[in-house]
């Protein structure tokens, strides 16, 4: 996972306390006990982070990733929680426009797009690239 996520500290940094506020006051669920148990145990970053104590809810921010097939990746997210009992949440991934990561979800998205069906040309299996990847140039801060 950390090969993924070049901003390991910092995510984290946000993901713990982040998973403290959506807990709120219901800090003996069982399920997160266990949660926090097995991270606990598996995680000195973890017990650190959590031993802290910090509260903080952020639905927006940018995070980085390494993938494996389009590179590198800075992407803004929004996160909209769905208030019901079990804390679910909708969180989407978007590179900001006219940065050097534009088009990099696009050419994961036609990785995985299949071909228009049967028949003469490429098959529904065949990916199918939506538009051309630009090239990424270097900067010295990516």
């Amino acid at each position: 996972m950390r090969e993924l996520r070049p901003d390991w500290d910092a995510m984290t940094a946000r993901a713990v306390p982040h998973l403290r506020s959506i807990a709120g006051a219901d800090t003996g669920d069982p399920h997160l006990v266990e949660l926090v148990g097995e991270l606990s145990l598996r995680s000195e970053r973890f017990r650190t982070l959590w031993a802290s104590q910090d509260v903080k809810h952020k639905t927006t921010g940018s995070s980085l990733f390494n993938h494996p097939q389009a590179g590198p990746l800075e992407l803004s997210y929004e996160q909209l929680l769905i208030l019901r009992g079990d804390m679910q949440a909708v969180v989407t991934y978007h590179a900001q426009p006219g940065s050097d990561f534009e088009e990099r979800p696009h050419l994961l998205a036609s990785i995985t797009t299949p071909g228009p069906g049967p028949g003469p040309g490429p098959g529904p299996d065949t990916p199918v690239r939506s538009r051309p990847a630009r090239p990424h140039t270097s900067t010295p801060d990516h």
